[in-house]
Parts: structure tokens; C-alpha cells; sequence
């Protein structure tokens, strides 16, 4: 039904937008780790 389609919209969306702020939290990490300016913070 249309229900379920826009549930799942709403699903895969905010499945997204979690997977970006993971990815973007990584990227802030790697690159603080590149400019030395930080320990790893990759395995926390």
C-alpha cells in the first residue's frame, strides 16, 4: 500500500542520514589524525 511505501521512505531516509553523520564523524577523525593534532580516535 501507499502507507507502507512512504514508511519505508521514511526508513531508508533516516537510515541515510544516520550512515552521513557516521561517515562525516569519521572524516573529522582522520583528518584530525593527519594533522597530528589528536590520538586515534577511529576505535573509540
Amino acid at each position: 500500500t501507499e502507507t507502507d511505501e512512504r514508511t519505508i521512505l521514511e526508513k531508508t531516509e533516516e537510515y541515510v542520514r544516520r550512515i552521513n553523520e557516521e561517515t562525516q564523524k569519521t572524516m573529522e577523525n582522520i583528518a584530525q589524525n593527519v594533522d597530528g593534532n589528536s590520538p586515534p580516535c577511529i576505535f573509540s
